[in-house]
């Protein structure tokens, strides 16, 4: 009985998708049709009322298969909010292709679209909860967090038995990572297409830009837990991912970096700064996604506390310190992961929104790239230390808080150097730029004076001594002296640099090759940095000596010279919108795909 209603729920749900994607796909495709026909709104609403009625025997299936054994009042409430839960959101989405994949389309049904789009948001968030509130008091918890396909079966699994289970295993918090990287896709690509009324443009760039994006959060996660998780006396453990261990701060760095690159080298004719602005804020939508992975894992919340009445059942029952028998204790640990998802949220639509409304003279292409490591700076070193220290990272549980750092330092520079930049190019007068670039350089090498974080002891977590910037440098181990050289060598050169432009007293040649060897020596000093960010004071102690902030910001503010500097050498003049180009670039991926 149960997997008969299943079934038919699952076959329901099929062919109203079905149904409603192929006629929303054919009216978008055929160019003459502009309006849909009875016929047509009368297959949609049929094909809406089957995902609907999908949705709601998938409930009931559910709860028969896992005998929940609900209350009949819980049950119809369940049902028809499910219902309803499924059809706003189809709704949602069929307005939004109809809307925007459809720009001719006839102004009255155009403008019912876009009317049933924004009133779908509310109502899908609002079925979704009520539904949630009449099944979350017959759940299990924790709640089901991935499946398992093994020799003895399929299996479900929350975070306490995954490791019961071998074979084929899909975790919950990599499709949740996946849906925040395409929702950042869908955007970028939904903001380019207002421009540029083509959908090639982002294509390759999130092919590269996402899996880049989860590398540089293993690898950033791996050298700031090198000691910590024992990948020092266990190397093969790097790989194995799917144990767990990403960062989103190492995760966000470099999939921007590649996605510049790439559109730098590959896509031409698109002003580099014009796609940040438009693309890196829509990262923020994607981390407030991702963030529900550690929902499903119960993992990086903060200090228990009493239970929130105020938010939704299951939510705060996940989130509970304790389960006996699938029921969860009275106390909850505080979900920083919902904390920072709303926060990130509201952060993109004052990036996105709130600053291009408010700042519309003498603000810069690039800038709200920069308004974004700001904001996500400034968010996690706040929310890093109400972490349960069991997920800090580090050996002195603050290499999320340097990174943050890191973070908001980028952002000031970057939003400074564009500032300059134009400045610079309006006025055809250099000075700004070279004057920021040997101010930051003086205040570089000042903060390496800055006192360490602490001598700590990592079993007892007490601070026994704090050194100052220098004293760390000069106690014996190498990459720190070796760092310091090239990060002071590396300024003086840049100085040198601004000060024989000033001047005018180096031609081209010289300029360039003074620019590549301090480019060179603080890339060198930033690595070695990194390498020897906890070193052990005293062998075999289980004590470690750890770099000042100044170790962290010294090198950044001379990445912001660089910034400043090479702006002014290779900074390319703005680039004018080539339509031409653009399908030129298209009609170049058609013929690779038919070729394949």
């Amino acid at each position: 009985m149960e997997i008969a209603i299943l079934i038919i729920g699952l076959l329901s749900l099929l062919i109203g998708l079905a149904g409603c994607g192929y006629k929303a796909f054919t009216f978008i495709k055929a160019r003459k049709v502009v309006s849909l026909s009875r016929n047509d709104l009368i297959l949609l609403g049929v094909g809406l009322g089957l995902i609907g009625l999908g949705g709601s025997l998938i409930t009931e299936a559910s709860s028969l298969l896992s005998h929940w054994g609900w209350n009949n009042v819980h049950r119809v409430f369940g049902w028809i909010l499910q219902f309803f839960f499924c059809v706003s959101f189809a709704c949602l989405w069929l307005s939004f292709f109809l809307y925007y994949y459809k720009p001719d389309m006839e102004a009255k049904q155009r403008k019912i679209a876009r009317i049933l789009m924004f009133a779908a948001i509310p109502a899908s968030l609002g079925f979704f909860l009520g539904a949630g509130e009449m099944v979350s008091p017959y759940l299990s918890y924790p709640l089901v967090s991935g499946f398992a396909i093994d020799g003895s079966g399929f299996h479900w699994f929350n975070y306490e038995t995954k490791s019961n289970y071998g074979g084929f295993a899909v975790a919950f918090y990599g499709l949740v990572i996946l849906l925040g990287a395409l929702t950042c896709y869908w955007i970028s690509d939904h903001r380019l297409y207002k421009i540029f009324h083509k959908h090639v443009i982002v294509d390759s760039v999130f092919l590269l830009a996402f899996p880049a994006g989860i590398l540089g959060a293993r690898i950033w996660y791996v050298v700031g837990n090198w000691h910590r998780d024992g990948f020092d006396q266990d190397f093969a453990s790097i790989f194995r991912i799917w144990d767990g261990g990403l960062t989103i701060l190492g995760g966000a760095a470099l999939g921007i970096i590649v996605g510049v690159a790439f559109v730098l080298t590959r896509r031409k004719y698109l002003n580099i700064r014009l796609a940040i602005d438009l693309i890196v804020p829509t990262i923020l939508l994607g981390q407030a996604i991702g963030r529900w992975g550690n929902f499903f894992n119960h993992e990086v919340y903060g200090a228990e506390t009493s239970m929130w009445m105020f938010l939704p059942t299951w939510l705060r029952n996940q989130m509970a310190t304790s389960f006996v028998d699938g029921v969860p204790g009275s106390t909850m640990y505080v979900p920083l992961f919902l904390i920072e998802s709303l926060i990130n949220i509201a952060g993109y639509f004052v990036i996105a929104w709130g600053v291009p409304a408010l700042w519309k003279k003498k603000r810069s292409l690039g800038d709200l790239c920069g308004f974004y490591l700001l904001w996500y700076g400034i968010v996690r070193i706040f929310l890093e230390p109400l972490r349960d220290s069991t997920y800090n990272m580090g050996m002195d549980n603050s290499w999320s808080i340097c990174n943050s750092l890191v973070y908001i330092l980028l952002g000031a520079f970057l939003i400074l150097g564009f500032q300059l930049y134009d400045l610079y190019k309006e006025k055809k007068d250099p000075r700004p730029l070279l004057f920021a670039s040997m101010g930051l350089s003086f205040v570089g090498l000042i903060m390496l004076a800055l006192p360490s974080l602490n001598i700590a002891d990592e079993l007892t977590k007490e601070i026994l001594k704090r050194y100052t910037g220098y004293q760390v440098i000069f106690g014996g181990n190498a990459s720190h002296l070796i760092a310091f050289i090239s990060l002071v060598l590396g300024s003086l050169a840049l100085i040198a640099l601004s000060v024989l432009v000033l001047l005018k007293k180096a031609d081209k040649k010289t300029q360039n090759i003074l620019l590549g060897v301090s480019s060179l020596l603080l890339l060198l000093g930033s690595a070695l940095i990194l390498f020897g960010a906890n070193a052990v004071a005293y062998e075999g102690s289980g004590i470690t000596k750890n770099l000042s902030f100044g170790f962290f910001l010294a090198p950044l503010c001379s990445a912001g010279v660089l910034m400043l500097l090479w702006a002014y050498f290779f900074g390319s003049k703005e680039k004018k919108v080539d339509v031409k180009e653009i399908q030129e670039d298209e009609a170049k991926q058609e013929e690779t795909k038919n070729d394949e």
